[in-house]
């Protein structure tokens, strides 16, 4: 019986096996916003090859970034992983080596305009309370909690505060209220619904659609 590495393992590998060198990839970088590159091939249980992104100080930021969101279409599917970079080179043209990364997750876009991400944010009801958002639409979040011990200090149906800054350096402040809990990893997740009861929540609903259309647009385009 296959453990739950192994299945992440060969989901991963079922989604690299239909994709092509040339096929456009999102990289996010926390704090340089999504760039466009190539994907350019795939070592099994080493690593992943794209395009080196064509900017000043791409040296310095990638070494100062531990983590990375990739974001790539397959067959009306985005799919999104978490990688770090480990090597990189400018001749005979800029290329960038990524570790494999050991989970990937889809989203169907026949369904919902959803991303999945890992954005740090904070949530406030009377205290502010730490954790990371896992996915985002213009309907509503999942926040992680940081600490499983918060989850006491919640209910359903609480009226909170959700900050977050997306990776075009937008920072977002908006209203929802908390629907349910669920478990994700073994780690208390709480999904949240926006409410659009203000002009500042509704401009930052537009900003969230923004950013999820300019994915959608590039990767499928």
């Amino acid at each position: 019986m296959l453990g739950n590495l192994e299945k992440e393992k060969q989901k991963l590998y079922s989604v690299l096996k239909r994709i092509t060198p040339g096929d456009r990839i999102l990289i996010e970088i926390p704090t340089k916003g999504t760039i466009k590159t190539l994907y350019l091939g795939w070592y099994p249980d080493n690593f992943l090859l794209t395009t080196l992104p064509p900017f000043a100080g791409i040296k310095r930021i990638l070494q100062a970034e531990p983590d990375l969101t990739l974001r790539l279409l397959v067959d009306g599917e985005i799919y999104s992983c978490i990688t770090t970079p480990f090597y990189f080179t400018f001749k005979p043209t800029g290329m960038l080596f990524l570790r494999e990364p050991f989970k990937i997750d889809a989203l169907n876009l026949r369904k919902v305009p959803r991303v999945n991400c890992f954005f740090p944010a904070s949530l406030k009801k009377e205290k502010e309370i730490e954790g990371v958002l896992l996915n985002l639409s213009r309907g509503g979040a999942a926040f992680l909690l940081k600490e499983e011990g918060d989850k006491n200090k919640l209910s359903p149906e609480d009226e909170v505060e959700l900050k977050f800054s997306l990776p075009n350096k937008e920072d977002i402040a908006i209203k929802g209220q908390i629907k349910r809990f669920f478990l994700e990893d073994n780690k208390p997740t709480l999904a949240i619904v926006f409410l659009a009861n203000s002009a500042e929540d509704k401009a930052n609903i537009d900003k969230i659609d923004k950013y999820i259309k300019n994915i959608l647009t590039y990767l499928k385009s």
